[in-house]
């Protein structure tokens, strides 16, 4: 069985099949599938491997103190909506404790926030859609504490996607989570004002990074991995980032994964200083910023993990009516299911319905994505919350 795990529980005697990387592997072992022997495992830090691929059939496996529990079996969307609900009510009030906590100098509960990492991933596994579909109900003045809860539950969806163990997974959570506590160090006239930022201001924005680090640093028990996630979110695929300018294959994969997952959610609401745009905008502008910022290779595969018709997307139909995606299907992107409330020709509302458009009877198809804005729609009105 081949298993992807993060180079820190690589162990000896367990047979590395791939790197991800076909350079790093001529560099580093000249040839795939070898036993994992100390040296090598430290050569494979040393060159900043983050994630590794093993076969468990020619080699070991995690040490089952490391497993982590099976993946929750799937549920329908409505199955999962009431405990996505109170899973995302305790994480916005987490994140709003762990705030003051760190503002006020006490310490901070890692026990409670391993615990909602371990909520958002379960949920994430048993229905991604139901805690994707909270996310999008937003305000402004609770702008900080609901982009970290999205940010972990787009890195639960996007490392589900790339079949990644369920604690490694955790871990990127954790991170993302935790990534902009150093925000808090950040006068609040330059936090949320609400035009551009001058040079100096912006200088002092930068330096959010680098205070969650150091806040991360201190805490007991927390990971190598959720602390690169949280440290390399601003980073860059050229090394223009901040705070450290690292670039290439310096940024470990969790942390080149939090900087399309940040860049998506940030440019989907709306803020202080200016206003969101629609998940099918935001992915077109994120992939003429790969060249520079951003990974493309995993920017492809986020968008596979969320769709081309990501849950919240205002759709029409070939009949002329339009509805808000409520659910993605990750084996037919096209055909998502559908919550019609609107008619496109005459522009006027229609009695709610859920459609399915993955079931043989449905003869209606997606033409295009639309701006709720153009019609003076309220999508939030529509979500099933």
């Amino acid at each position: 069985m081949i298993k992807n795990i993060h180079v820190e529980q690589l162990r000896p005697g367990m047979y590395v099949a791939d790197l991800g990387s076909t350079r790093l592997a001529r560099e580093v072992i000249h040839n795939y599938g070898y036993m994992a022997d100390a040296n090598a495992i430290e050569t494979l830090k040393n060159y900043g491997v983050s994630v590794v691929a093993i076969n468990t059939d020619k080699g070991l496996d995690v040490p089952a103190k490391a497993a982590k529990a099976t993946p929750a079996k799937p549920v329908s969307f409505s199955a999962e909506m009431a405990r996505a609900k109170n899973i995302h009510k305790q994480t916005i009030s987490l994140i709003k404790n762990l705030l003051s906590d760190v503002k006020l100098g006490h310490a901070i509960d890692t026990g409670a926030v391993g615990q909602v990492a371990d909520d958002i991933v379960s949920s994430v596994f048993r229905n991604p859609n139901a805690l994707m579909c909270l996310g999008m109900i937003r305000r402004k003045d609770n702008y900080l504490m609901e982009h970290s809860v999205n940010l972990s539950v787009l890195m639960a969806i996007f490392g589900k996607h790339l079949g990644f163990e369920q604690g490694y997974i955790r871990e990127t959570a954790i991170g993302a989570l935790l990534h902009d506590l150093g925000k808090i160090r950040v006068p609040d006239a330059i936090l949320h004002k609400p035009g551009g930022l001058s040079d100096a201001e912006f200088a002092v924005m930068r330096t959010h990074p680098a205070h969650s680090l150091e806040i991360l640093q201190n805490l007991p028990d927390i990971s190598r991995i959720a602390l690169e996630t949280a440290a390399q979110h601003h980073e860059k695929i050229d090394g223009t980032g901040y705070p450290h300018g690292l670039s290439g294959e310096q940024l470990s994969i969790h942390g080149r994964m939090l900087a399309i997952v940040d860049v998506y959610d940030a440019i989907t609401a709306d803020r202080c200083y200016h206003d969101r745009i629609t998940a099918q905008e935001a992915l077109r502008r994120m992939l003429q910023w790969t060249r520079h910022h951003l990974d493309g290779e995993l920017l492809q595969q986020f968008i596979k993990a969320i769709g081309v018709y990501p849950v919240g997307s205002l759709v029409r139909l070939a009949s002329g009516k339009m509805g808000v995606v409520l659910e993605s299907r990750r084996d037919n992107v096209s055909k998502p299911l559908v919550r019609i409330f609107y008619n496109y020709k005459h522009r006027h509302y229609l009695p709610i319905e859920d459609v399915d458009m993955s079931r043989p009877r449905c003869t209606d198809h997606i033409i295009k994505a639309e701006d709720p804005r153009n019609f003076g729609i309220d999508i939030d009105q529509f979500m099933p919350v």
